[in-house]
C-alpha cells in the first residue's frame, strides 16, 4: 500500500478541554485568536490508498513540538472499504465527531474522534448515501447545530440536480434543499445568514470524460445563478499511482 498525503492545516488550542469555542454552531470548530505558544496537538488526515485496493483511513500524526513522536504517524484507522475517493471531511458542532465523504462510492464514514483522540474509532458506515438522500457525490461538510450540511455534486443517477443535505449528528438523512443545477462547493458566512454555493459538473462525467467547464455562484436566497472568473475544467482521469487525499483537521486534544 502507497500514499501519497496533500496536507491542509486548521488548528484547534491544545490546552483546551472542548474543542470548539462554546456557543460556536458553525464550521469554525477551529481555534480562533490562538497565541503564538498554544498550538494544535493531533492532526487528522483523511487519506486515499494509493493503488485503491486497500481500505482508504484516517491518519493521525502528532503535531505537539514538544513530543517525541513530533511529525510522525502515530496512528490509522481504517475504513471498512476501498475506492472511495477520499476528498473532504468535516467535523461535528462539538469535533466529537469526523465525517468522512467518499466521493466516487457515496459513502459516509463516521469517525468518533472524542472518546481516544489519538485512535480515531470507526462508528459508522453509510454504504450509499445516494440511497438515503436521493443525491450523490459528498463534497463539502460543514457542521451546524444538530448535525452536519454536505454539498452533494448531483441527483440519485449522477445527473442534476445536486443538493445541500442535512444529515443529523449520526449520520441520518434529515432534509434535502435542491440546488438549480449540479453542486459542488460551498461557502458560509453566519453573521449575514447567508450559504454561497457553486455549481460544476455531473457526477457520473467526474474523472476527466466531460470537458465542461461551467461554474456559477449564486446566493441560496435566488434561484438565478451567476458566472464568476476562474472556473476550470475537470480533472483529468484519476492516476492510480497516486493517492488523492482530501483535508487534515488539527483537534486541540
Amino acid at each position: 500500500m502507497k500514499t501519497t498525503v496533500l496536507v491542509l492545516l486548521a488548528s484547534l488550542p491544545f490546552w483546551t478541554a472542548a474543542p470548539a469555542p462554546a456557543g460556536s454552531s458553525d464550521e469554525s470548530v477551529f481555534v480562533q485568536n490562538l497565541r503564538p505558544d498554544q498550538h494544535e496537538s493531533l492532526l487528522y488526515v483523511w487519506t486515499s490508498d494509493a493503488d485503491a485496493k486497500d481500505p482508504d483511513f484516517v491518519t493521525v500524526i502528532d503535531a505537539d513540538p514538544t513530543s517525541p513522536t513530533y511529525a510522525t504517524v502515530i496512528a490509522t484507522a481504517a475504513t471498512s472499504a476501498a475506492g472511495n475517493e477520499a476528498h473532504h471531511f468535516g467535523y461535528t458542532a462539538d469535533a466529537g465527531r469526523i465525517f468522512a465523504g467518499g466521493l466516487f462510492s457515496n459513502r459516509l464514514f463516521i469517525y468518533d474522534v472524542k472518546t481516544d483522540p489519538r485512535h480515531p474509532r470507526l462508528a459508522r458506515t453509510i454504504s450509499d448515501l445516494a440511497a438515503t438522500t436521493g443525491y450523490s457525490g459528498p463534497h463539502t461538510f460543514y457542521a451546524v447545530p444538530g448535525g452536519v450540511l454536505v454539498a452533494m455534486l448531483g441527483g440519485k443517477d449522477g445527473g442534476a440536480p445536486g443538493a445541500v443535505v442535512k444529515l443529523d449528528n449520526d449520520g441520518n438523512f434529515v432534509r434535502a434543499m435542491p440546488a438549480p443545477e449540479y453542486m459542488y462547493d460551498v461557502g458560509v458566512k453566519p453573521e449575514l445568514n447567508l450559504m454561497v454555493t457553486s455549481i460544476r459538473w455531473a457526477t457520473r462525467l467526474w474523472g476527466g470524460t466531460s470537458r465542461r467547464a461551467r461554474c456559477s455562484s449564486r446566493r441560496t436566497s435566488t434561484k438565478r445563478p451567476s458566472r464568476f472568473a476562474g472556473c476550470t475544467g475537470p480533472p483529468r482521469a484519476a492516476d492510480s499511482s497516486i493517492a488523492r487525499s482530501a483535508t487534515a483537521c488539527g483537534t486541540g486534544r
